[in-house]
């Protein structure tokens, strides 16, 4: 098949057509073919390309790592920022496709692999506010937030060290205070 273009007055017709060609018995030919208008496909193309394009400059412009896996918590994709923490030199290739056990050691003790599971299962969200990944990711503190997406589950993790940094040294202040106004 061919596809094309032609101007009907302002609005562009997309076209596809195909034909074959029929010998008749004076050696002349005659096409046999049929006109179809794609016009509402080619948009519908040209709009797939458009969000494609706006979804992967999200990913690569989002200021908080996020992740998604399919429905056996296989990775299916992480952002830039997500590959952050892991070690200097990851790539998307060494994740995607291993399971969340493989990625992040120490998910299942902690019991959060089983409530992404349940997540999958129930559709309903969960947050949690500060934790403490295995060391290979370093002295960090994380909030995660993870949902459900189509039959698998999405995470946005974002890492809040510095603000917990922040409020330990306000609780020490806080003490101090508390004990110089007291003795």
């Amino acid at each position: 098949p061919v596809a094309f273009r032609y101007m009907k007055g302002e609005e562009v017709i997309w076209l596809e057509g195909s034909a074959t060609p029929k010998k008749l018995p004076d050696g002349s030919k005659l096409w046999d073919g049929i006109l179809s208008d794609i016009t509402e496909r080619k948009g519908n193309e040209q709009n797939l390309v458009e969000n494609q394009q706006i979804l992967s400059s999200f990913m690569k412009s989002s200021t908080e790592g996020f992740a998604i896996f399919d429905s056996q918590l296989n990775n299916i994709l992480i952002n830039d920022m997500g590959l952050r923490f892991f070690p200097s030199g990851t790539i998307q290739e060494d994740l995607i496709g291993k399971n969340l056990l493989e990625i992040v050691p120490g998910v299942k003790e902690i019991g959060h692999y089983d409530k992404y599971l349940n997540i999958i299962k129930t559709g309903k969200p969960i947050f949690f506010d500060d934790v403490v990944p295995h060391k290979k990711f370093g002295d960090i503190h994380l909030s995660i937030q993870a949902f459900k997406v189509n039959d698998g589950l999405g995470v946005v993790f974002a890492d809040i060290t510095k603000r917990k940094e922040s409020e330990k040294q306000l609780l020490y202040l806080s003490n101090a205070v508390n004990n110089s106004i007291n003795a």
